[in-house]
């Protein structure tokens, strides 16, 4: 502690520039972190779009399966969805 005059004591004043600087510090800290994570984020979600198929596997109302582009699905169409075994799905939107 400093004193001053008449028996006044006076905290010093570097402890807010302390305090100043822990704050400056740990918000760069946090930025960091986020911008990090969003590039990996990031990354993941471009992963996944690559995995995506192309097309899909229709069948028809005959029963016949034909092979389209997911362009091409439609509200209502039956898809066989391979996931280990035959399946059938169907597209609501």
């Amino acid at each position: 502690m400093v004193q001053f005059g008449r028996g006044h004591l006076q905290e010093p004043d570097y402890i807010f520039f302390e305090t100043s600087a822990t704050i400056i510090t740990l918000v760069f800290a946090g930025n960091l972190l986020e911008k990090r994570s969003v590039k990996q984020t990031t990354s993941a979600i471009e992963d996944l779009t690559k995995l995506q198929a192309s097309t899909a596997r229709k069948i028809m109302p005959s029963g016949t399966v034909v092979t389209i582009s997911i362009r091409e699905i439609e509200a209502g169409d039956l898809l066989q969805v391979n996931e280990g075994r035959p399946d059938t799905g169907r597209r609501n939107r």
